[in-house]
């Protein structure tokens, strides 16, 4: 090829090449692919033309000369690709054939001749694979062969052919791709719009970028609003911090996170959230990490479930648990009963008077009764305590706060009983009326055994059915070791109420000497004169004193004993001027916030100053709560009551804060004074307590002397009073007076 020729073929080349790269429409550039390879063939009446390959038929797609009647009736012959490539040369080649056009196997010859054609050099389009397109046809009006250059150039225009077509096709198919991308995109829109869900896209930082579909009201702001703001400042609500530690564990574990948000703003809503990390979101920065955060309003499911849960697990009538939430509950407790060696216990109620009040007056209020009860009742459990009603009139009190032994979860259990039978008792207000009703309440123990939650049951409902046929009480437990201990405290409780009443109770006052013998003081026992057992000593009734509130009337009685002692020493002329009396207070008064002033009051009616008396208190009641214990001691020393710690050293705190304590006296407990006896180092507890109340400037006493050598061993400490049957027995007050005058 020539120089100028090839220049020519490459400004050509270069030409169509840039009308391909720019002209969206193929004839455009087919006709002028056929144009330019007429124009630079050079052979006179030539006249070259596309064909494309649409199926198995030929037709004509650019013929820039050929005439305009031509092209239609070309097309109307359905020709096929053999017709124009002698049948020894149909290869998937690129190589030009000449065609006779006077040749039978050629059906548009005929055609062609008509138009004065007699020759048609042909050339295949074949695409990059090879696949077959179409074909380049240049008609000549003379039989001549094509040359080397020529053939050369028409294979070099099959080839820009081939660009042409490929390319449009690649057009068409992303035409064909956009659309159908439109369509789907428009068709997810629709459906996501439709979806209860909200999907949005944020970054590691909590920034939104993307949001699609859903409630359109679960961020408080149109999502479209949102987009590039942080977390915290489109959620209007306070869980940010529960939502970035979900977020970042999500792209720590590169793990799917599922959680629950409880919303409480003008009404309660619940929000069910998936978290998912995404790889490659964005194409600009393929390496940032973003999560798709779907959430869903669940409070309409919410509610249902509770709803379902209310139906299946609580009483319609009182909205109490019922029978079965009862009995898993129970099962649950049986097993952490075995498992922490503990005891709970399990209260059976029935109410006595109920077919009373519901048979003749009707159900309405038998109904308007049991709601009555069961709010009345809800007061006497705590919350951990599982109140049920498991039908008719029948409740259960299921104590689930364990203790370490049968004793200690009897005692609770019968005082919660008590309480439910003491609220029984008062009348209640009906639309029939005002009615009184009682009940009957058997107790059974859950200890460490093989029985279920059912026969737990039972043995309650067992011990309910005795209770209502029981002579005496409205209690009955199903052990009858521990009911015959709680018949016991019920009847010693009903004897401690009835000697109270009768005046009973008497002071024994049990003399302190100084080191000198010399008489200082007096401590008031209590002691109860019986009836029918005769003198009993503390022990056997001040525990169950304690417990059932009786205490605080002891101990009012107790003041006035020894009011009266010291009104007869004055009378007899034997009240010294620093004797005083030493009483012993029990915590119940100490959580009294009135406890200081209801002590004046007594002590005004009988004209008797304070600073005649020693409050002795334990080391136990001093520590508990102590900041307030402080201002109540310092209360009552600024009345003039002087203050002593009772058997010290045998708690394990009160050290630590004696320097902060308001006391006068320390009394040494008896047990550190018996074991002088047999102790390698006899007086060592003795001389610290010593030591320390000389530190802390208390006055000390020893008390439990019971013989001569404990008499002599504390007669050489520095000790302000000795106290023991060795020097006195307690005595009652006109023995005392007697012991006075005779010393």
């Amino acid at each position: 090829m020539r120089a100028e020729q090839l220049e020519q073929l490459l400004q050509h080349q270069t030409a169509l090449i840039g009308r391909i790269a720019l002209e969206r429409d193929l004839s455009a550039c087919l006709l002028a692919i056929a144009e330019r390879l007429e124009n630079i063939l050079a052979v006179p009446g030539a006249r070259g033309c596309v064909l494309l390959l649409e199926g198995t038929e030929l037709t004509m797609a650019a013929a820039p000369q050929l005439n305009a009647e031509y092209l239609p009736r070309f097309d109307q012959l359905a020709l096929q690709e053999q017709e124009f490539c002698p049948p020894s040369k149909q290869t998937n080649k690129l190589q030009v054939c000449a065609i006779p056009l006077n040749s039978k196997q050629c059906r548009h010859g005929r055609l062609a001749t008509e138009y004065n054609f007699a020759l048609a050099w042909s050339c295949p389009v074949l695409s990059s694979k090879s696949k077959q397109l179409g074909r380049l046809l240049v008609y000549l009006p003379q039989r001549t062969l094509p040359s080397a250059l020529q053939r050369e150039i028409i294979v070099h225009f099959g080839h820009l052919a081939s660009l042409a077509i490929e390319k449009h096709q690649a057009s068409q198919r992303e035409a064909i791709l956009t659309r159908c991308l439109q369509q789907a995109h428009g068709k997810v829109n629709s459906l996501l719009k439709l979806l209860p869900e909200l999907l949005l896209i944020m970054d590691e930082n909590g920034s939104l970028v993307d949001s699609y579909g859903g409630d359109q009201q679960l961020l408080g702001i149109a999502p479209d609003q949102a987009i590039g703001k942080l977390l915290r400042d489109f959620w209007p609500h306070g869980e940010t911090n529960q939502i970035f530690a979900q977020l970042k564990h999500a792209l720590d574990c590169n793990e799917a996170q599922t959680f629950e948000l409880e919303i409480s703003d003008d009404r309660a809503r619940y929000i069910e959230s998936h978290m998912v990390p995404i790889q490659h979101y964005r194409t600009d920065q393929p390496k940032h990490p973003h999560v798709l955060w779907m959430l869903r309003d669940i409070t309409t499911q919410k509610q249902a479930q509770k709803r379902i849960e209310q139906l299946a697990y609580f009483d319609p009538l009182t909205s109490l648990p019922n029978r079965r939430l009862l009995m898993n509950r129970t099962q649950k407790l049986i097993e952490r009963v075995n498992r922490e060696e503990a005891y709970g216990a399990l209260i059976y109620i029935d109410l006595n008077d109920f077919k009373r009040i519901n048979d003749p007056l009707g159900h309405y209020v038998g109904d308007e009764l049991l709601v009555q009860v069961a709010h009345r009742l809800q007061e006497c459990v705590r919350e951990s305590d599982t109140f049920a009603r498991i039908g008719g009139d029948e409740f259960v009190v299921l104590l689930e706060r364990l203790r370490v032994s049968d004793d200690a979860i009897a005692d609770e259990a019968r005082r919660v009983a008590e309480r439910i039978l003491a609220s029984l008792s008062r009348h209640f207000e009906l639309s029939g009326g005002q009615f009184n009703i009682s009940g009957s309440i058997g107790i059974a123990l859950i200890d460490r055994c093989d029985h279920d939650a059912l026969e737990v049951l039972k043995h309650a409902d067992a011990a309910m059915y005795e209770a209502k046929h029981r002579v005496r009480g409205n209690v009955c437990f199903h052990n009858e070791r521990l009911q015959q201990r709680i018949d016991h405290r019920l009847l010693l409780e009903s004897e401690i109420n009835e000697s109270l009443a009768h005046h009973d109770f008497l002071a024994y006052f049990q003399p302190q000497l100084d080191q000198h013998g010399q008489l200082i003081a007096a401590e008031a026992l209590i002691r109860w004169q019986h009836p029918v057992k005769g003198l009993m000593q503390p022990n056997d009734f001040l525990s169950v004193a304690e417990g059932m509130g009786a205490m605080p009337r002891m101990q009012e009685l107790m003041i006035e004993h020894a009011c009266s002692l010291l009104a007869a020493m004055k009378r007899e002329g034997l009240l010294l001027k620093d004797f005083r009396v030493a009483l012993n207070i029990c915590p119940s008064q100490l959580k009294q916030d009135s406890f200081a002033h209801h002590l004046q009051d007594i002590l005004a009616q009988y004209n008797v100053s304070p600073d005649r008396f020693v409050l002795e208190l334990t080391e136990g009641m001093l520590i508990d709560d102590l900041p307030r214990t402080i201002d109540i001691l310092q209360s009552l020393r600024d009345m003039g009551f002087r203050l002593a710690i009772d058997d010290f050293g045998t708690g394990y705190s009160s050290l630590a804060y004696l320097n902060r304590l308001p006391m006068n006296e320390i009394k040494i407990d008896k047990s550190f004074i018996a074991d002088i006896k047999n102790s390698d180092d006899p007086l060592g507890i003795v001389d610290s307590v010593v030591s320390l109340s000389e530190h802390f400037k208390f006055d000390v006493i020893a008390e439990g002397i019971e013989d001569a050598q404990q008499l002599e061993a504390m007669s050489r400490k520095s000790i302000r009073g000795l106290q023991g049957f060795f020097l006195a027995k307690p005595m009652p007050q006109q023995e005392f007076v007697d012991w006075m005058r005779a010393a």
